[in-house]
């Protein structure tokens, strides 16, 4: 099984904790835990008792079995099952009342061997077709009580496959049944994700689609027999660190699901369209910047108090003996906290200097380079660079830090993509930009549905764009940000999507709905902390552009969305 967070745990136990002095005050804690965490949970058991001495036994199976042990009175200190579980065994002999400590959350996925064809599992339809497919399937084995097992036995029953497969389908009674697939004995693997993740030679193809899936959080209690509850609750405490959620995220422990609101109406009167924003950036103050395709205004919005207020403006033009409106774009902050956008109609990074961002007195925006045709997403490499992407052309530009005329670095090959209306052609290779923390910069490719890797060298050269992934659930792949988790996160303008895409090109939708919302349109997406905020463009989506050629007006209009951690 792969370990990828063991050094990274060393390094932070190294860096906030104290090592034990002696072994007189050593205690032994013992743990009840279900299978779903087993490898996070042994990796942190280990960097636990390096830090204070305590031993940690660990008792691992389906969350079925850990509960028939408690109740017949096996001795335990902590207990780790899902949320559910923990508030059901609550009260004597069980999980003491209130103790329960939420650790981590996974969603259900498919898995592959390495070097195998990832299957369509986009839609239920898509799943349906792979699994009848297949030559062979495994998953838990529901009689023993595996949450994953009786979720998907539940998911082929709604499919209307259960009895087509049975024959082709090897139940194993707990444990990580994706290592069958990874010796060949089995195709394909149906499991949550933080089980599918670890194992060596098995590729995590994506999660089930949001109507099949099962979101599991899974929670510590303290047993109501423990010998040292306060030992006890300095180990969940230890579990629950913030330190660690990057590595909880890593193991496919931090599965968001569908969970978006709208944080704010930016265009009440939707159907007329009073506002228009394709793009969202989160500034040094902690708070939402917006440029309005419309007014020409730069809004700034709060999340604690979200009301729009107008900061700056980007002001129309005469071009040619023509008014040309700025349409703005993209949105990013250089390390003065100045404000740059991304200006197409003016082949333009426009500029509005931080001392200028003000409700008071909003700042005009000046022109900071020239010479971006097709400009739109914007991002600063560490040294203060800027990269523009440029739409339809492919081209990605660079800008020096003091600014001026913009020099192609790599470009992107032209695609086109029939969209389903059959008269709308996306042809958008180049358009969200975000660095990752290694320097490598990540290129959304709208008409492609996929993501592009490009290496930039300490002299700011670009290497050859490589694809990290081509996938039907990327098309109409628009804003891109990294989480702090360092996983990718898409907005997917046609199907009103949001997709998260993993360092290995994994793809997992977090969110999708029809055109009446929360997304619609989503656009571009920034992060403040572990809370994600997403634009919604409000234009026809996907599910509009039909024969006919309607538009639904159904939905909220111009907003922001959020995504809770």
């Amino acid at each position: 099984m792969r370990r990828t967070s063991g050094r990274w745990i060393a390094v932070l136990v190294m860096l906030t904790g104290t090592l034990a002095t002696g072994a007189a005050e050593a205690a032994e804690i013992r743990v009840l835990s279900a299978g779903a965490v087993r490898t996070i949970v042994t990796e942190l058991a280990e960097a636990f008792k390096k830090e204070t001495g305590h031993t940690v036994t660990l008792t691992f199976g389906t969350v079925g079995q850990m509960r028939q042990k408690l109740a017949s009175g096996e001795p335990t200190d902590v207990v780790i099952m899902t949320d559910v579980a923990i508030d059901q065994a609550a009260g004597p002999g069980g999980v003491v009342p209130g103790s329960r400590t939420d650790l981590a959350r996974t969603g259900m996925g498919i898995g592959v061997r390495d070097g195998a064809p990832r299957p369509d599992i986009s839609t239920p339809e898509g799943l349906r077709q792979t699994l009848l497919a297949a030559k062979s399937i495994t998953y838990v084995d529901p009689a023993q009580g595996a949450t994953s097992g009786i979720h998907f036995a539940s998911v082929l029953q709604r499919l209307g496959i259960a009895d087509a497969v049975k024959p082709k389908t090897k139940l194993v009674s707990g444990g990580f049944p994706a290592e069958l697939v990874a010796r060949g004995e089995v195709e394909l693997v149906a499991h949550q994700i933080s089980e599918i993740v670890p194992v060596k030679g098995v590729t995590m193809v994506g999660s089930l689609p949001r109507e099949l899936q099962k979101v599991t959080v899974y929670s510590a209690g303290v047993a109501a027999k423990a010998a040292q509850p306060e030992h006890v609750r300095a180990f969940i405490a230890f579990l629950a660190r913030a330190a660690f959620k990057p590595t909880f995220a890593a193991a496919g422990l931090d599965y968001r699901g569908s969970r978006v609101s709208i944080l704010v109406d930016l265009d009440p009167a939707s159907v007329e369209r009073t506002a228009i924003v394709e793009s969202i950036a989160a500034g040094p103050d902690r708070r939402l910047y917006l440029a309005d395709r419309v007014t020409g205004n730069v809004l700034r919005v709060d999340p604690r108090s979200p009301q729009p207020v107008v900061v700056g403006r980007i002001e129309s033009r005469q071009i040619d003996g023509k008014k040309v409106d700025p349409a703005p774009s993209g949105l990013a902050f250089n390390s003065r906290g100045d404000l740059m956008i991304a200006v197409g109609p003016f082949k333009e990074i426009a500029r509005i200097k931080a001392g200028d961002l003000s409700p008071d007195r909003p700042g005009f925006a000046d022109t900071h380079a020239t010479g971006v045709e097709g400009a739109n997403g914007i991002v600063f490499d560490r040294r203060d660079h800027l990269y523009v992407s440029g739409g339809r052309s492919g081209s990605l530009y660079r800008v020096s830090p003091q600014g001026g005329a913009a020099e192609v670095v790599v470009k992107i090959e032209p695609h086109a993509r029939m969209l389903p209306d059959g008269k709308t052609q996306q042809s958008i290779v180049a358009n969200g930009l975000a660095f990752d923390a290694k320097g490598a910069l990540h290129v959304a490719d709208t008409a492609r549905g996929a993501i592009w890797r490009v290496e930039i060298g300490a002299d700011g050269k670009a290497g050859k764009p490589t694809l990290l992934v081509q996938d039907a659930r990327l098309h109409g792949a628009d804003g891109i940000a990294f989480d702090r988790a360092g996983k990718l996160w898409v907005t997917a303008n046609e199907p009103n999507a949001i997709v998260t895409v993993a360092a290995d090109g994994t793809v997992e939708e977090i969110a999708k709905n029809d055109s009446r919302g929360p997304l619609e349109f989503p656009c571009a997406i920034a992060f403040i902390a572990d809370t994600a905020y997403v634009s919604n463009f409000d234009t026809p989506r996907r599910d509009n552009l039909a024969a006919d050629g309607t538009t639904a007006r159904d939905g909220i209009g111009a907003s922001i969305a959020q995504i809770g951690p």
